[in-house]
């Protein structure tokens, strides 16, 4: 019991470190979360191009809705609403590759010893524009499969989809690293991904090993300014306070993206030996998989 006590205060602290470590980044380079930003503003972008010319249409979200049981399945079993499904998934796919490797581009930069900018970042992704569209085609396609397997059973089908989207999610964790640096294709770039992951960590859990508390206790944190103004009971100041917390709400959700890429780029670094960020050390990031696999 003791021990389990241990190993979990140990992980707690080696997760902390590995958070300090990236926002000692973020700190130098705070332009970062403009990546994020940028992604979010261009998803909804692309919602709006999907929805607002279908609102009168038959595949409008009020029409789907009022639909019976029977309406919907047939409307899920036309292939233009596939053909949507898929041009959806791959236009998000696209915003959150093309943005999410300016993100990486810019943290490589940095761990070479240079001084990154967004320009810098947004150059690079351009540059790696092939190999994005080709990701965002295979990940849309693979999205898309999932959905109609989801679609077919709705318990069981739901189930598998879950558990082929997890081992789908581990085997690309390290897809858009390994396009920005080693500027290979989707396929390449899935095989280069489970390779590292093999080749370092084996199969553990690498999406589950850090920083999830501290990210819950910070979005219970954003809520303070409402909770303080809801003791003041009067309308302006719990207006005032939710407005704050929203703003900073969605400031922390944007720094946390931001430090989840800032994250996976220094694993990757790290896993192929490329140097790793003077932020963080070797013995950190061995730490943070060896408590994991102590387990």
């Amino acid at each position: 019991m003791l021990d389990h006590i241990t190993e979990m205060r140990e992980r707690i602290l080696a997760s902390f470190r590995l958070l300090c470590d990236c926002v000692r980044i973020l700190v130098k380079d705070p332009e970062l979360v403009l990546f994020p930003l940028m992604s979010s503003l261009a998803m909804i972008a692309v919602a709006a191009s999907f929805l607002l010319p279908l609102r009168d249409s038959a595949w409008s979200i009020q029409t789907i809705i009022s639909q019976s049981e029977d309406s919907l399945r047939q409307h899920l079993t036309e292939p233009i609403t596939w053909l949507l499904v898929f041009l959806y998934y791959f236009a998000n796919y696209f915003v959150i590759t093309f943005f999410n490797s300016a993100l990486v581009a810019c943290v490589v930069v940095r761990a070479e010893g240079g001084a990154p900018t967004v320009a810098t970042g947004l150059r690079f992704a351009l540059s790696r524009l092939p190999q994005i569209l080709g990701w965002s085609a295979v990940a849309g396609t693979v999205g898309t499969l999932l959905k109609f397997l989801e679609s077919r059973s709705e318990s069981s089908g739901r189930w598998v989809s879950s558990l082929v989207g997890f081992a789908w999610s581990l085997a690309t964790f390290f897809v858009v690293p390994v396009m920005v640096v080693e500027k290979a294709g989707p396929l390449a770039a899935i095989r280069r991904s489970m390779a590292v992951m093999k080749d370092t960590w084996g199969e553990l859990l690498v999406a589950g090993i850090t920083l999830g508390p501290v990210k819950s206790i910070g979005v219970i944190l954003c809520f303070l300014p409402f909770f303080a103004c809801c003791l003041i009971n009067t309308h302006a100041a719990i207006w005032f306070g939710g407005v704050v917390s929203l703003l900073t709400l969605l400031l922390a959700l944007l720094v946390f993206a931001t430090l989840d890429a800032i994250f996976l780029s220094a694993l990757y670094l790290y896993a192929t030996d490329r140097g790793v960020a003077a932020e963080f050390t070797r013995r950190q990031l061995a730490d943070a998989f060896q408590l994991r696999a102590q387990e």
